[in-house]
């Protein structure tokens, strides 16, 4: 039992601690938000000045942009960053970091197969409420900056959680069989990078069978408010990968 407090305290530490990073910056976004408004808007002036298939890989529409939540969504892809960075944190500390600390605390006890399970559905908890909680804090100062359909921004959170799970569901499956952490990390940030790259492809090529393949892809903010809704294609991808993944990390857990 005290292991799982132990595991819960680490993982709360962890998300608090970009909770406050996201907060920082989502801050940072409002209080440039009377600058965007202004015709000379520096930040209007940096993304015209970029080149249009770049734009559709930032997934950026700047014809778009007629509101507070469409002005936001011009940093989704930093956002993305920061909670991918997170996850991929999440993932490895509790598939690695808490098992050297069991065997700490009794080295001749065998590792239920259980164990893995329940940190997977602490970690599941776990993302559902970082993300919650963001969904209030960016509600609320984005509600403040105008106004902002709230449903649709829910959405978005929500396909945030579903890319975050995919990915947290890779790489706990990579953490199950790369022993070293260091190796581990490696091969989980070099995993984010080919999403990004995948991406670039996808746009670039039209290669639509791709995006099944790529977290990234999961979802289109310019899709979600347009249509209010998520792709069902993308959610049947989703649960597919995951349940894979997932049973492939537990099943290797028990053998070892």
């Amino acid at each position: 039992m005290m292991s799982y407090k132990y595991i819960i305290k680490k993982i709360a530490l962890l998300s608090l601690f970009f909770i406050i990073i996201s907060v920082a910056f989502i801050t940072t976004i409002h209080l440039l938000y009377g600058d965007f408004l202004a015709k000379n808007s520096l930040i209007i002036t940096f993304f015209n000045s970029l080149d249009e298939s770049l734009l559709q890989i930032l997934n950026v529409n700047l014809n778009s942009i007629n509101n507070v939540l469409s002005y936001f969504l011009l940093f989704l892809n930093v956002i993305i960053l920061i909670n991918s960075f997170y996850v991929i944190l999440l993932a490895i500390k509790t598939s690695k970091y808490n098992e050297e600390f069991l065997l700490l605390i009794n080295p001749l006890i065998k590792r239920p197969s259980s164990y893995l399970k329940n940190k997977i559905i602490i970690s599941f908890i776990t993302i559902i409420l970082y993300n919650l909680i963001l969904y209030l804090i960016y509600l609320l100062v984005l509600n403040i900056a105008g106004s902002l359909n709230a449903y649709t921004l829910f959405l978005v959170f929500l396909a945030f959680i579903i890319y975050e799970l995919t990915l947290f569901s890779l790489v706990t499956m990579i953490s199950t069989f790369i022993k070293s952490k260091t190796n581990t990390y490696l091969l989980s940030f070099l995993l984010l990078l080919f999403f990004f790259i995948l991406r670039i492809i996808i746009i670039e090529t039209n290669f639509s069978l791709l995006s099944y393949l790529n977290p990234l892809n999961y979802f289109n903010y310019l899709d979600i408010i347009n249509n209010n809704e998520l792709p069902l294609r993308y959610i049947s991808a989703f649960i597919i990968i995951t349940v894979f993944s997932l049973s492939f990390a537990i099943s290797e857990s028990e053998r070892n």
